[in-house]
Parts: C-alpha cells; sequence; structure tokens
C-alpha cells in the first residue's frame, strides 16, 4: 500500500512526511536540500529543479501513484468572513461562492481556488470563513506533482494545518472572549495568526533579510549561524519585539474589554525552539505551548502533521448544520402559515359578528 505523502516547499528544500493511510503512523520523513534557491518573493522561479529532485525522490522511495498533500505559502491566502443566503440548500454554497467571487466577494487576484468552513447557519444568513488562494499557483504545484507522477489530493495553508492539531490536542478554547495565537517561528521568517472561535481572524508574515544573512542551512536541513560575532539572542529578541506589536495591534483593534489572548502555539523550525520559547515566556504573560508531535518527530514537521488530519471531503458537521437550518426555516415557515391562517379565521369571525349586530 502506498503512504500518503505531505509535501512543503521552503526557499531552498522540500521538506517531506509519509504516513500510513490507515492507521497514520509516520512511515518516512526528511528535507531535500537543494543547491540553489526554488523560490524568489515566495513564488517558485526554479521549477526544473524541483521537479527532477521530487521526480527523484519519489523514485528513491516508490511512491509513484500516491497521493500527495501539499502546504501552500500563507503569503498569498485569504480569509474573510462572508455571508450567504438562508435558503440555500447544502449542496449549493459551493456554486454561490464561485458566482460570487470577484463581485460580491472581493479577492486580490484572479480565478482564486477556495474553501469555506461553515460559522454558524442563522434565519437570516448563513455565516462561513472562505481561504481563498491563487488559482494559477495550484495549477504549478499540480502540475510539479504530476510530472513527479504523484496524485494531487489535497491543499492547505500551516497556519490552518497547526490550529487543526493544537485541536486536536485538546488546546483550543472556544469561550467568547478566548483568542489563539499561533506563531510560527523561523530562522529568517515567521508568521503570526489569531483565530478566535474556530476563525482565522487575523494574520501576519514577516521576512527578515538581515536574518537570512545571518543563517545558513546544511546538505542535511540543519541550521548554523554564520556570524559569531553577532549576538544570536539579540536578534531573537528583535523578532519578540515585533510580536509584541503584533498583539499590541490585534489587540487594539480586535479585543473586547472582556476578550483576551489565551492560548499561543508555539512551532517552526527554528533551530533551538526550545530556547525561543524560554525567552517568549520571559516576554509574554502567557506560556507559549509546543505541539505533541509522534516519537522523533522535530517541530518543524509540525505543520505537515497537521496536513495530515484534513479531510478530503466537506466535514458532515458542515452538512448537518446546514440541514438542521434548513429545517428549522422549514418549520418556522410553516408555524407562519398556521399563524396568518389564524388570523385570518378569527377577521372572518369578527366580520360575521358585526355583520350580525
Amino acid at each position: 500500500m502506498k503512504p500518503s505523502v505531505y509535501l512543503q516547499l521552503l526557499d531552498s528544500s522540500l521538506r517531506y512526511l509519509a504516513v500510513h493511510p490507515r492507521n497514520h503512523t509516520v512511515l518516512d520523513r526528511g528535507e531535500v536540500v537543494f543547491e540553489a534557491a526554488i523560490l524568489s518573493d515566495r513564488q517558485i522561479s526554479n521549477r526544473p529543479l524541483v521537479e527532477a529532485r521530487l521526480d527523484a525522490l519519489v523514485r528513491e522511495k516508490k511512491w509513484r501513484q500516491a497521493k500527495a498533500h501539499l502546504l501552500l505559502m500563507d503569503d498569498f491566502v485569504v480569509i474573510k468572513e462572508e455571508a450567504v443566503p438562508p435558503q440555500l440548500k447544502p449542496e449549493e454554497v459551493q456554486n454561490y461562492l464561485k458566482l460570487q467571487m470577484n463581485d460580491t466577494i472581493r479577492i486580490p487576484f484572479d480565478d482564486p481556488v477556495f474553501e469555506y468552513e461553515i460559522l454558524e447557519a442563522g434565519a437570516n444568513e448563513i455565516k462561513v470563513v472562505l481561504v481563498a488562494y491563487p488559482g494559477e499557483f495550484i495549477e504549478e504545484y499540480k502540475k510539479i506533482l504530476k510530472a513527479a507522477r504523484l496524485k494531487a489530493e489535497v491543499a492547505d495553508v500551516s497556519c490552518l494545518s497547526l490550529y487543526r492539531l493544537a485541536d486536536e490536542q485538546g488546546l483550543i478554547s472556544r469561550d467568547e472572549g478566548s483568542h489563539t495565537l499561533i506563531l510560527q517561528l523561523d530562522p529568517y521568517s515567521m508568521n503570526m495568526s489569531m483565530f478566535h472561535r474556530d476563525q482565522p481572524t487575523f494574520s501576519r508574515d514577516s521576512l527578515s533579510e538581515l536574518l537570512e544573512e545571518m543563517w545558513v542551512q546544511g546538505k542535511d536541513a540543519s541550521w548554523h549561524w554564520r556570524h559569531q560575532d553577532v549576538d544570536q539572542d539579540q536578534m531573537l529578541k528583535e523578532q519578540i519585539d515585533e510580536i509584541d506589536r503584533f498583539i499590541s495591534f490585534y489587540s487594539n483593534t480586535f479585543l473586547g474589554e472582556s476578550d483576551q489572548i489565551s492560548q499561543f502555539i508555539l512551532a517552526g523550525s527554528y533551530p533551538d525552539l526550545g530556547h525561543a520559547k524560554s525567552l517568549l515566556e520571559q516576554h509574554f504573560n502567557l506560556e507559549p505551548q509546543l505541539l505533541a508531535l509522534p516519537e522523533g518527530l522535530d517541530q518543524s514537521y509540525a505543520s505537515l502533521y497537521g496536513l495530515s488530519l484534513k479531510k478530503k471531503t466537506r466535514s458532515g458537521q458542515q452538512k448537518k448544520a446546514l440541514k438542521q437550518q434548513a429545517k428549522q426555516r422549514k418549520q418556522a415557515d410553516k408555524q407562519q402559515g398556521k399563524q396568518l391562517k389564524q388570523k385570518k379565521k378569527v377577521k372572518v369571525e369578527v366580520q360575521e359578528e358585526v355583520a350580525d349586530d
């Protein structure tokens, strides 16, 4: 049986994870480091190199025709809340969103590929959270997978994959005033994403060109600090100051009087994530939580492991919510019809009494 393969393209490497499709055990993991950068402005700039190295990896691992799942770049994702008409049937929501894309629903790129999750099904509207990504990038990823004879299955972004993993481990609170920060800390970049009641609310990516010059990645995928005359901790503290500014902005913009950031999830490929956790804990009142991973799996694989928890089909819970909402609307219409019928009956009786008088 072929494993399920999970892939993540980075600036100059390809990280992979192979998982048993039935019992979900980790079968293999690794990171292929390229001779040259494969991304420019967070887009693939050397596709032939990626295809050649991925094809060689697939041949070596005997993954031909395996189902492949891909983590997309967080930089280009658009996450926003939208409302759709309450009379829509479950199977109609996807088509409605597609018709409204770049019309009443504004997305900053053409031909987006999107998914949605139902937040609330009310009497007046169905609230959904929409996750959209440039379609041209998705097509390019599909071509790369096809060239390596892999079957493109599912794609997602890392912040959502990490949230899914944190939720499975019971680290997420759904209280009304509770907000969650997920921080992905890498050697010279980071992603800060906020969630509230299962909804992504705000996200920011940060990449430091100065830090990029400070780190070098070896062929074994390990990271090394280049400049011994530069204080590594001081540079990390500057990143922490940026996180502080992000939290301050979010608190002033999104938090109500009784709201608070009650969960702080830390992940990423920073070489000493435990040390970074200690510095973060000293700076903030909230202790960062590391995600539990299968034995032997490094924290840099957390987002890939979270991706492995994603279901291909839309959850039955969503469909159930829509069906329940439709049932409630039907019952309300029926009750309203009875009330109108009763009012007409009373009106007729009153008119007859007046006529008799």
